[in-house]
């Protein structure tokens, strides 16, 4: 039908008179789900009718709904609009002043797709489903995902995966802080009349809501050396505090760590007794830049599951020290931490 449409001149009509109905169908909607409740509503520029006469027909239609504006979003279809962008940006400004906001749909089939983003016109990108069917940790779809989330979050556009199909899916896209995801898994298209106000309370919604995994602590803050600490001052903090791991800091960047097993193999089991030895004593003098393993896997503070079991699965070592964006140390994950976390999931 979209096709005829399209072959006829009237895919622009069809559009104004879907979106009409949708916004006179949002009262039945907020009767159910209550007033938040948000509508899509998707315009083709598919259509020989100039961009500018298309949006002056979309504007009057939005002044007969206009309190449902706040709650309205424009999703445009496809990249004709594109081709003239400086002209066309006054045009999404006009529209997102009227508190429309405004989607880029099946991001990333197009090759100048992230070109769109440069001007900040557009609150929500929505990934096309080709990207997230059959989606796997480790997968290059899984990388292009990540990156485009992290890119649009960086810019402020909310997220949306579109094609979810599985809880596996849902999962990592949980993991990679998608904002919303949309698929079969949740629900087939359904007429407004078969809606119900029930239509949440089901078991595959319910198993999103189980504990965050972030509710565990997954990093800790033990004490801090310099290099220039000794093995008596070392020993001294090992024994009063319940640590697998220090970090050596100088200018609050982390140069290494001193692990237990390592602090170990310097410190004997008669050191600090009245059975030490003349050479033992002697030990206590050795500085951490000794004994210290400069070698060291940072994360930074954000990581999430699905890079935790990416970095499990490459046999990155632990410990890992945390860091923030300016490279500065923050915390330890060792062994401990991470089977406390393992066994929370």
């Amino acid at each position: 039908m979209i096709q005829i449409a399209e072959d006829m001149g009237l895919v622009s009509e069809l559009d104004l008179a879907v979106a009409d109905k949708a916004m006179e169908q949002r009262n039945q909607l907020v009767k159910l789900y209550g007033n938040e409740v948000e509508i899509t509503i998707n315009v083709s520029l598919n259509s020989d009718k100039p961009v500018k006469s298309l949006f002056k027909d979309l504007m009057s239609l939005f002044r007969k709904h206009r309190k449902h504006l706040p709650y309205v979003t424009v999703e445009l279809t496809e990249s004709a609009y594109f081709s003239n962008e400086n002209k066309n940006g006054d045009l999404l400004f006009e529209l997102r002043k009227k508190g429309v906001k405004i989607a880029i749909d099946d991001f990333g089939t197009g090759y100048s797709s992230f070109s769109y983003l440069k001007d900040g016109n557009f609150d929500v990108l929505k990934i096309d489903r080709d990207f997230i069917i059959n989606l796997v940790f480790g997968s290059h779809n899984y990388y292009i995902v990540k990156m485009i989330t992290q890119l649009a979050h960086t810019l402020g556009v909310e997220v949306v995966a579109e094609g979810v199909e599985s809880i596996k899916e849902v999962n990592i896209l949980k993991d990679l802080k998608v904002d919303y995801l949309q698929g079969f898994y949740f629900a087939k298209p359904l007429p407004v009349k078969l809606l119900s106000a029930e239509i949440n309370d089901r078991e595959e919604l319910r198993d999103l809501v189980e504990p965050e995994i972030q509710d565990v602590v997954l990093f800790t803050t033990p004490p801090l050396l310099s290099p220039t600490h000794t093995l008596r001052e070392v020993k001294a903090l090992f024994d009063r505090n319940s640590v697998h791991v220090l970090p050596v800091i100088i200018d609050k960047q982390c140069v290494g760590v001193l692990t237990k097993e390592k602090y170990n193999l310097h410190a004997t089991p008669t050191l600090g007794t009245d059975r030490e030895t003349m050479q033992e004593y002697r030990s206590l003098d050795k500085v951490v830049s000794a004994m210290m393993e400069p070698l060291i896997s940072c994360v930074h503070e954000t990581i999430n599951a699905s890079e935790i079991h990416e970095k499990i699965r490459n046999h990155i070592p632990l410990p890992w020290v945390v860091i923030n964006d300016s490279g500065d140390y923050v915390g330890m994950i060792d062994t401990v931490n991470m089977i406390h976390y393992l066994n929370a999931q």
